[in-house]
């Protein structure tokens, strides 16, 4: 089972796991709006 720093490092710090769900390219340091749920504060991941 993958645990902690491991499950992060394979996966480009979770933001893998949430191109993979959301079907877009996401990229870090990228102004976005959730497409997961209303939202309407910009988030920078």
């Amino acid at each position: 089972m993958l645990i902690g720093d491991e499950m992060l490092r394979r996966t480009g710090k979770g933001l893998d796991v949430f191109r993979y769900c959301t079907g877009e390219e996401w990229y870090a340091g990228h102004n976005f709006l959730n497409p997961l749920y209303d939202d309407h504060n910009v988030s920078n991941i």
